[in-house]
């Protein structure tokens, strides 16, 4: 790497809770309910990617107008509250579930 500047910085590591939106600073009720939307928005994402669906069929099978599906496809998600994420995984085919721990 001839004529290249190295930058040496040292960062400090935490290990992780778990939960991204704990570790960055939400609180934990919160946090919980974040970590849950973003669960259930990657698996209906690959569940509409593994079907190959268009943005007319996402719009019809998952019962959300074209505009939310093309949000939806290009992981631009709109505010969905968890129960409305529960609904639209239910139409893609998954099978939510809640379990406590």
């Amino acid at each position: 790497m001839s004529g290249a500047l190295r930058v040496s910085r040292r960062t400090r590591s935490e290990p992780s809770s778990g939960n991204v939106f704990a570790d960055l600073g939400f609180h934990e009720p919160e946090a919980r309910v974040l970590q849950m939307r973003a669960m259930l928005q990657i698996q209906i994402e690959a569940e509409i990617q593994a079907r190959g669906w268009t943005r007319l069929r996402v719009s019809k099978q998952l019962g959300v107008d074209r505009a939310q599906a093309t949000k939806i496809m290009t992981g631009l998600w709109p505010r969905f509250g968890l129960d409305r994420l529960v609904e639209i995984a239910t139409r893609a085919g998954l099978r939510p579930a809640l379990e406590l721990c």
